[in-house]
């Protein structure tokens, strides 16, 4: 059984993070779906809240094979879908 869920945002934002999802070839509805669901494997929020954030690719990217960086690409969003569709 599905449910609708409606929630109220800035319509620049709304924008913005739909051509993001749809750069990455997911939906922004499909977004808040595996939001969900990774919050369920993970028993949390699937990110880190802090006031004030540090990005650890920030601070490593000093370390990284930047030869690996095209293959690593889009990864994490891949690793998450597969996760995902096993549910």
């Amino acid at each position: 059984m599905e449910t609708v869920l409606q929630v109220r945002m800035d319509k620049n934002i709304k924008e913005k993070v739909e051509k993001l999802y749809r750069d990455m070839g997911i939906t922004f509805a499909s977004a808040v779906r595996l939001f969900a669901r990774q919050s369920l494997v993970e028993q949390r929020m699937p990110f880190v809240v802090s006031k004030k954030p540090v990005l650890a690719g920030g601070m490593l990217s000093k370390y990284a094979d930047k030869s690996k960086w095209i293959e690593e690409d889009g990864a994490f969003e891949r690793g998450i879908l597969e996760e995902y569709e096993r549910m």
